[in-house]
């Protein structure tokens, strides 16, 4: 059944991937066949064969404006190899557990998912990614933050938002309203990270928002795989103990931009 988010005077229709629910009796026989994902030369991540070291959760914050549907199959090829990563790494033997949360945009829907045990999240489809409208980005990651804020207060966490544009549907946030929340994050053991693809707004809203080039990606749309790929990078060099928090580096950012 749809609920209901509130935010402020604005109410958003909350309409949850019932993952917990749809797939808690996945089999193990599943668990353990999830491919590896492909790993390349140039990405800067541990083996796969390296378990996880500590509990994490992740929010994706997913732009699905009209002007995303191009790029809309390498999202989704790039969300589920990081999930993917993820399985790998909290699969038994392994003694900690990661938790996932989707939230997507566009117009005025703005949808949000529940959180789900890392091992029992299915591979997502392009259906699930159906892409139109405007780009309320600020609302979306409000909406992602207040969930870091809320339900993972003294945990390791960590929010991702994709967009290839700049705000222009937002009806409570700003983007000050947004850097003075990302403020509020423990540093130690929660971060947002910002992969924008619009040449135009991305670099200055990351900055704005105070997100430095170790929390920010601006690629072009056709660098989107290698957006996607350092994205993950950054989240198995943390499971892993490689780095306290998610952060991409250089060569991340170099792989991602052309540069």
């Amino acid at each position: 059944m749809d609920s209901q988010y509130f935010d402020g005077d604005e109410v958003y229709s909350v309409v949850p991937r019932d993952d917990d629910e749809e797939y808690s009796n996945i089999s193990s026989e599943y668990q353990s066949s999830v491919p590896a994902p492909t790993i390349g030369a140039d990405d800067e991540r541990p083996d796969l064969t390296v378990k996880a070291c500590k509990n994490m959760s992740v929010v994706f914050i997913h732009d699905l404006s009209g002007s995303m549907e191009p790029n809309i199959g390498t999202m989704v090829t790039g969300t589920n190899e990081f999930i993917q990563d993820l399985q790998g790494r909290y699969s038994q033997p392994c003694d900690f557990t990661a938790r996932f949360l989707l939230i997507t945009f566009a117009g005025d829907r703005i949808t949000v998912g529940n959180w789900c045990d890392v091992m029992k999240v299915a591979p997502y489809t392009r259906a699930n990614f159906k892409c139109d409208g405007s780009t309320p980005l600020w609302d979306a990651c409000n909406i992602g933050l207040d969930k870091i804020l809320t339900d993972c207060s003294g945990q390791f966490a960590a929010i991702y938002a994709f967009t290839d544009g700049d705000d222009n549907n937002s009806k409570n946030a700003t983007r000050d309203s947004i850097r003075k929340k990302i403020a509020t994050l423990d540093p130690s053991i929660q971060t947002m990270l910002f992969i924008g693809s619009d040449p135009m707004s991305s670099s200055a809203n990351a900055e704005y928002i105070g997100l430095d080039r170790q929390h920010s990606l601006n690629p072009s749309s056709d660098s989107t795989p290698s957006a996607m790929r350092a994205c993950t990078n950054t989240i198995a060099r943390c499971v892993t103990g490689e780095t306290q928090t998610p952060e991409f580096s250089q060569g991340d950012i170099l792989m991602s931009e052309g540069s």
